[in-house]
């Protein structure tokens, strides 16, 4: 079996400018069944409804009650 190319499956990025592919890549999440999940959920007020709050003892964490929230919903989406 010989492998090729097929070059519309390729994807090709160029990261001259971080700002520019930000917002680029950001608008196509915001397309994606993912981003339009996010866009869907209110985090503010799940946040304040499940009365998430930052860890202020302890080890800092990696993520606000935003990402945490977040979190929980890709791993159940993946």
């Amino acid at each position: 079996m010989k492998l090729q190319r097929i070059s519309e499956f390729q994807h090709k990025f160029s990261f001259l400018s971080t700002q520019e592919n930000f917002d680029a890549f950001y608008i196509r999440f915001l397309q994606s069944d993912l981003g339009k999940i996010y866009v869907a959920i209110p985090w503010d007020s799940l946040v304040e409804r499940l009365n998430i709050k930052e860890k202020q003892s302890g080890f800092k964490t990696l993520f606000n009650p935003k990402g945490r929230i977040g979190l929980m919903f890709l791993k159940h989406y993946s």
